[in-house]
């Protein structure tokens, strides 16, 4: 497996259960690729929740107190 996969796996372990957000997603991802001895960037994560949400296997929201709405904004801006 390429890193790039490896990086993109570790990210859609750490969102398949609920709402996270990027601190969340990186003490996750953190836990994990500790075992397999390497470090990761934040820029590494958030390439890989791109690549996710890109390929319609995550979603990206704004969460508020009382609502989570979906944010569709492509990856342009």
């Amino acid at each position: 497996m390429h890193r790039r996969e490896l990086v993109r796996t570790f990210v859609l372990n750490g969102i398949a259960d609920d709402y996270e957000n990027l601190e969340q997603i990186t003490k996750q991802a953190a836990s994990l690729r500790a075992d397999c001895g390497m470090t990761i960037q934040s820029s590494e994560i958030l390439e890989a929740l791109g690549d996710l949400v890109g390929a319609g296997l995550a979603k990206a929201y704004r969460l508020s107190s009382n609502e989570a709405e979906e944010n569709r904004r492509d990856a342009s801006g």
